[in-house]
């Protein structure tokens, strides 16, 4: 967990969605409700676009129908969802009683995780989940203007870390030995047997929101000065940390999350409406349909270079959905029962995940 400019394709996609993921199992949440996850497949025969190589200022058109049948997978404040396949999908954020919440989808049912993790972590907020592999996954957080959590779960168990820092706000993990994480004004880095401040003076007084990376020697993160509203973008080259400029928009808004398929294909997005694409030379700004500045976007994610979402409130404070197929990005649902934290869907082509405050939800 696709809404295309003409009715035809929105119809042929809307019956792909209800006869996808049939196959549904009985899911057991932390707080003893029950839903269902379907476990199924879809053929999707979609239009080949090649990501960035259309125009990076063609407007969509916006459809007139909500294509998801939203419901609530899991109970919970979800700040983070993310997963390998269907049947390993790890969330985080915390309960409705404000308890630590952490869990994991087998295919089956939902286990509770954080008591695993053990004690010092039932106050905790989870915000951030990623791994490199199924034994290798990292969940950091933290206790509210005290301080960061790092547990990682290697496959049989979860481990705490100790680290002294801030509440931790994003993780990314590209090898056992080589994660980073961010707090407010700090960023460490794993080399396999600890944790380290990396003492630069481009991460001083950044927030950094999100770090998105193909390999050790191409990373990127990106956030804002805690001292002003403007976004940041920063990348790694495997030598050092730099600041990247991004020419328009001017100044450029907060950002808040960065996905990329290709080393020359990497969104962000961020307030007013703000998506900016880098095509591996330069980077461009790109048009949303409507009133767009009244837009803050909070989370983007694809399936692929062909098939990107980006989605966030509107000027109502309501979720808002758009998708950006065959060059253009429109609405895909302005129906989202609430704005998203984080996106995520199962590959190849399993129904869309939103993290939010009211759920792990999932599009039907």
């Amino acid at each position: 967990m696709k809404r295309f400019a003409h009715t035809a394709l929105i119809s042929l996609l809307a019956a792909l969605t209800s006869a996808c993921w049939s196959a549904q199992v009985e899911l057991a949440d932390l707080d003893g409700a029950t839903s269902t996850l379907d476990t199924g497949g879809q053929t999707d025969d979609e239009t080949e676009s090649g990501g960035g190589t259309q125009s990076d200022t063609n407007p969509g058109t916006e459809p007139d129908t909500n294509p998801c049948d939203w419901q609530v997978e899991h109970p919970g404040k979800i700040a983070t969802v993310f997963g390998f396949a269907s049947d390993a999908i790890y969330i985080g954020g915390k309960k409705n009683d404000e308890t630590v919440l952490l869990s994991y989808f087998n295919a089956e049912t939902w286990t509770d995780m954080a008591s695993d993790v053990g004690l010092g972590w039932t106050t905790l907020i989870v915000n951030s989940i990623h791994g490199s592999s199924a034994t290798d996954v990292i969940a950091v957080g933290g206790v509210p203007d005290l301080l960061g959590g790092i547990a990682r779960w290697s496959g049989a168990a979860w481990q705490p870390e100790i680290v002294t820092a801030p509440p931790l706000r994003a993780v990314w993990s590209n090898a056992t030995d080589d994660a980073y994480t961010a707090a407010p004004g700090v960023v460490l880095h794993y080399d396999g047997e600890q944790w380290s401040r990396v003492d630069i003076m481009v991460f001083a007084n950044l927030i950094l929101e999100a770090f998105w990376g193909l390999d050790s020697y191409d990373m990127w993160a990106v956030g804002g000065p805690a001292t002003s509203g403007q976004g940041v973008v920063v990348h790694y080259d495997g030598v050092s940390w730099k600041p990247t400029p991004i020419p328009e928009p001017s100044p450029l808004p907060a950002l808040t999350d960065i996905w990329g398929s290709a080393p020359n294909d990497v969104y962000v997005v961020g307030g007013y409406g703000t998506i900016v694409h880098f095509d591996g030379n330069a980077w461009r700004a790109q048009e949303l349909p409507g009133s767009a500045e009244a837009i803050h976007l909070s989370a983007v994610w694809g399936r692929n270079a062909q098939e990107i979402y980006a989605g966030g409130k509107d000027a109502q404070g309501e979720g808002i959905l758009f998708t950006r197929i065959s060059g253009a990005w429109t609405v895909y649902d302005d129906g989202l029962p609430d704005p998203p934290a984080q996106l995520w869907a199962p590959p190849p082509d399993g129904p869309l995940f939103v993290a939010s405050d009211k759920g792990l939800l999932v599009c039907r």
